[in-house]
């Protein structure tokens, strides 16, 4: 995984961990964790990963892929580019970011320069509706359905890997402080947007 995949990651098991209800989903072709740390996410109560589309990667063999892409191309391109974060129906987060690293000046070699934009308000409620209808299509897998059961980690391996997953966040050689510093003072930074 990326470093801001992993760091987002990380925030999203902390909210889940003081009881955030969190749902994500990731588009197929984009999915670069291993199969045990999605199942250990999605084995936490408050987190539930789907998948997009799911014909390139995700419990998918390499003959199957192909046998996708040359039997019918349009349907394994159909991709969910959607790109939306969103809390509480209220505050969302939307633009042309993917979670990689040189969307965040992470990468040392080339960075891109998408916007976000931060929306307040009903507009939230609005782009809700279009992550559920997303959330409750029929191409939308429960990674669990995916994913070959006997991978998934117990609850003792559970917990190391949500102990790594909060050590490499909290380790200043993977971001400069003054991001963590941006990060943490967040719920202030929005409380004062909606104030």
């Amino acid at each position: 995984m990326t470093i801001s995949a992993t760091l987002a990651t990380e925030s999203l098991l902390r909210a889940a961990q003081r009881g955030v209800k969190v749902r994500v989903i990731v588009d197929d072709l984009l999915i670069q964790a291993p199969e045990d740390f999605l199942l250990a996410l999605a084995a936490h109560p408050n987190i539930s990963i789907r998948v997009y589309n799911p014909q390139h990667k995700t419990g998918v063999s390499t003959q199957k892929r192909l046998w996708n892409i040359f039997s019918n191309f349009r349907a394994a391109n159909q991709r969910m580019h959607d790109k939306t974060f969103i809390v509480d129906q209220q505050v969302a987060i939307t633009g042309g970011r993917n979670m990689a690293d040189e969307y965040y000046d992470f990468d040392q070699s080339y960075n891109f320069r998408d916007r976000d934009i931060l929306l307040l308000g009903p507009v939230a409620q609005t782009m809700t509706g279009s992550f559920d209808a997303f959330w409750n299509s029929d191409l939308a897998k429960p990674i669990e359905s995916l994913l070959n059961a006997k991978l998934a980690p117990d609850a003792k391996r559970r917990e190391v890997i949500y102990a790594d997953l909060h050590a490499y966040a909290q380790n200043p050689e993977n971001f400069a402080p003054e991001v963590k510093q941006a990060l943490d003072d967040l719920p202030l930074t929005f409380r004062g947007l909606m104030g």
